[in-house]
């Protein structure tokens, strides 16, 4: 069981790291589009960003209370 837990983190902790790689790559295409001028695209980058983190946050909230309850 405990071996299953610990994948399984393995694999929620992957998909965060891969999320936030996006995200980075995402502040290339950001500042690329502030120096052109691309008002859309700016937008769309930042709601791009906003929404992993947002989603990075409540995958940490929901890890760390299923911490607490199990410990």
């Amino acid at each position: 069981m405990q071996f299953q837990i610990m994948r399984r983190a393995l694999a929620v902790l992957h998909d965060q790291i891969s999320k936030i790689s996006n995200s980075a790559r995402e502040l290339y295409v950001l500042a690329n589009s502030v120096f052109q001028e691309q008002n859309n695209d700016i937008q769309s980058s930042l709601e791009r960003i906003r929404n992993t983190e947002d989603e990075v946050k409540n995958i940490r909230k929901k890890i760390n209370k299923g911490c607490n309850r199990d410990w």
